[in-house]
């Protein structure tokens, strides 16, 4: 029995299992001591390589090559990798002559994540600059500046989303000078940190990253 799991070419596999022994010469350097196969299904059809320590570098199209015999196939599974990062930051930029300048930063997002302000209503304001910087090791930190020119805007809030997770963090501040209590209150949702799985058929499938704050 033969069996590839690769992601760009077959010759430099993810993992190679060749007549009963794993094949570890021609394995891709980046994935060498994470990854396992799992042989619980065999008898079932099923040929499962786990990946531990899921990295961002990870996402994307992997096929699986299958050799027994006569028999012949392959198929293939798009992975993708998803991380929720920090909850956002928001302080204070300084008083321009339009308005009160506000930032609102978070860290540790995969992938590129949306950004967007809204006011107590929940009406989105609009941002007058957006940042997104990728870190060594594939996690976004973005920015996003705001500007309140409106005097009856007291109270802003900055949302992060995920747009493969749907998910997001936000956080909240009255503006100083408009309000007689300024605070920042932060609703945090813990990411997940799991080990993935794929399996040799084609479906959907989401890991999870998580930033350590």
């Amino acid at each position: 029995m033969k069996v590839i799991w690769y992601s760009s070419e077959p010759s430099t596999p993810v993992f190679a299992h060749w007549d009963g022994a794993d094949v570890t010469e021609m394995q891709m350097e980046e994935y060498r001591g994470r990854v396992e196969w799992v042989k619980d299904g065999n008898h079932e059809g099923n040929v499962t390589l786990k990946i531990n320590n899921i990295q961002p570098s990870d996402n994307g199209q992997y096929w699986c090559h299958f050799q027994e015999n006569t028999y012949c196939g392959e198929t293939s599974l798009l992975l993708q990798v998803a991380g929720l990062g920090s909850a956002p930051y928001i302080h204070v930029g300084g008083v321009v002559e339009s308005g009160v300048q506000l930032v609102c930063t978070a860290k540790g997002w995969f992938p590129e994540p949306q950004i967007y302000w809204t006011d107590i209503t929940g009406e989105k304001l609009l941002a007058v600059s957006e940042h997104f910087i990728q870190d060594a090791n594939g996690l976004f930190y973005v920015e996003a500046t705001l500007v309140v020119r409106n005097d009856s805007v007291q109270t802003v809030s900055c949302f992060i989303r995920n747009p493969i997770l749907n998910e997001e963090k936000s956080s909240v501040i009255s503006i100083p000078g408009k309000s007689s209590a300024s605070r920042t209150n932060m609703l945090i949702r813990n990411g997940i940190n799991r080990k993935g799985s794929k399996y040799c058929s084609i479906a959907p499938n989401i890991f999870f990253i998580k930033e350590n704050i």
